[in-house]
């Protein structure tokens, strides 16, 4: 089995949600504003995506090694000046509303 290791940045955007993580379509479980979420994965292809209410998150596809660890990073696109385009990446870029990125994968 391999791992992951997902961490939310501190961003006060979404202050009290919890993000819901999916891989390979399925609900794994939650991050709350700087936590970690962790899991164990079977070696393979993985796809990962995050949801918040009706917005997300890009979409991130990387390979899960036996006994490797991979990490994850995440949180809000809405800082500083981009609050005041909230309504604007809510109506044409739902899944922009929030970033994802994996960080490193090794063991």
């Amino acid at each position: 089995m391999g791992k992951l290791i997902l961490k939310r940045d501190r961003g006060f955007a979404d202050f009290f949600r919890k993000y819901c993580v999916y891989i390979n379509g399925h609900e794994r479980g939650r991050v709350s504003r700087g936590g970690t979420f962790e899991c164990e994965l079977k070696p393979g292809p993985c796809t990962m995506h995050l949801k918040i209410d009706w917005c997300g998150s890009n979409s991130v596809t990387f390979m899960v090694e036996p006994e490797s660890v991979v990490e994850a990073a995440c949180g809000s696109n809405l800082r500083g000046w981009r609050v005041v385009k909230a309504g604007q990446l809510l109506l044409n870029n739902p899944d922009g509303w929030l970033w994802l990125s994996i960080t490193g994968n090794g063991k």
